[in-house]
């Protein structure tokens, strides 16, 4: 039978969860602001006062909504469903820009406040994650083990600044489309990296490693932690040196060689697998 266990127990509100939702809330009032402002036909004025009060605004709220639902951040990390709702903002923009609503400064405005509240909600998710699982795991691990993805460090840091220089040469060409896109992923790029532990900075950040928990484990990331819980896994399976966890359409894996010692790691897994799900033979 499989055990369930609700996100119940709230953690104090932290200044990082003030921050980020309010930057993310702040960034969906000045987006709505600013494309209303340029719909209109607005002033410079106009657009610049227009995207500060949605951003006041906005911030405003989400500090206030996290202070009175300290819970608020590790119930948005706990269902698929409600990261999702992160996202839907950022999709209605989208779905307005390429439906080629507007003149060509319209189209600009929907798609770089699609992109920006994206950013925003994807740190959101990052933090939201990380408080579920604090949530989740209040229990003492069953065993730990250090956890080392593989790296590439200079490959990701030459996307990086390949990214944002071909934002720099577009804008300098004039190419504001263009110079968007190149400047948004570049951004992400960046941003995931912090969040999946790609980059770092300095020595800052946990160490990382992967928590085994009666109801799940944890891939504990340098800033950011997620919570794998095992009643969202319908088989593990040994394949090509990986610990695969089959989730449906996410699965996560272990590579072995990742870990500072696989054997006792997959074997304290599927001691707590065995009476939840099916364990399949090396494939």
């Amino acid at each position: 039978m499989r055990t369930h266990v609700s996100a119940t127990t709230a953690n104090p509100t932290s200044v990082t969860d003030q921050r980020v939702l309010g930057v993310y809330a702040g960034s969906i009032l000045a987006a709505v602001a600013l494309t209303a402002a340029v719909a209109t036909d607005s002033s410079v004025v106009v657009l610049v006062s227009a995207t500060v009060v949605g951003f006041t605004l906005g911030s405003l709220l989400g500090s206030a909504a996290i202070q009175r639902v300290p819970s608020l951040l590790s119930h948005l990390g706990g269902l698929r469903s409600h990261q999702a709702i992160l996202f839907l903002p950022a999709a209605l923009f989208g779905l307005a820009s390429l439906a080629g609503l507007g003149e060509n400064a319209l189209r600009i405005t929907t798609i770089a406040s699609a992109s920006v509240i994206v950013i925003t909600g994807y740190a959101l998710l990052a933090v939201a994650s990380t408080r579920y699982t604090e949530t989740m795991t209040n229990d003492k691990p069953i065993q730990t083990c250090r956890w080392q993805p593989p790296r590439t460090s200079k490959l990701n840091a030459f996307l990086l600044v390949n990214w944002l220089g071909l934002a720099v040469v577009n804008a300098i060409d004039g190419s504001w489309f263009s110079a968007l896109i190149w400047s948004c992923l570049g951004t992400l790029w960046l941003i995931s990296g912090l969040v999946e532990g790609r980059f770092r900075l300095g020595e800052i950040g946990t160490t990382q490693m992967i928590r085994i928990h009666e109801h799940g484990f944890v891939k504990q990331r340098p800033y950011t932690s997620t919570f794998v819980h095992w009643e969202t896994v319908n088989h593990v399976r040994l394949r090509d040196d990986e610990l695969v966890f089959d989730r449906g359409l996410f699965d996560t894996r272990l590579e072995c060689d990742s870990l500072e010692s696989p054997e006792d790691v997959r074997n304290t897994i599927e001691t707590q697998l065995s009476d939840r799900i099916t364990i399949l033979p090396t494939s």
